[in-house]
């Protein structure tokens, strides 16, 4: 009964500190934004007379297109990209010896090629002595 009378307590000042303390804040008052082409006073009061036509819509004039940049700013930028990338070094390191291939690529190009000529035996022969295997 205590810990429910103690609780219950800290809820309400916590509540109450909260009310308090929102009172100090203000929103600061924002700038009018005249974004909106027509008037929603004159478009409330319509629409409770129950008038249909209620308002003409006034869009406003299209802006004319201002050559306010003398340069091509995306072939300025593509150069800059290239300038970048072409200046960056890139420092490789440098990776062991891998023995991946079971198999001598020499004698086994030396037999392709000489199926195609049609080599007899013994130049082949004297090939593999004369490498080294």
């Amino acid at each position: 009964m205590k810990t429910q009378n103690l609780v219950i307590a800290i809820i309400i000042s916590i509540f109450v500190q909260g009310v308090t303390l929102a009172d100090g804040f203000k929103m600061k008052e924002e700038s009018y934004i005249d974004d909106i082409p027509f008037n929603t006073t004159e478009i409330f009061d319509a629409h409770n007379n129950g008038d249909t036509n209620i308002v003409e819509l006034t869009t406003p004039a299209e802006e004319s297109f201002i050559e306010d940049i003398p340069f091509n700013t995306e072939k300025i930028a593509g150069e800059i990209l290239s300038a970048k990338a072409m200046a960056e070094t890139f420092t490789l390191c440098q990776e062991s010896y891998i023995d991946d291939i079971p198999f001598d690529t020499k004698i086994i190009a030396y037999r392709y090629l000489s199926r195609k000529t049609n080599a007899n035996s013994s130049s082949i022969l004297r090939f593999i002595v004369f490498s080294g295997k």
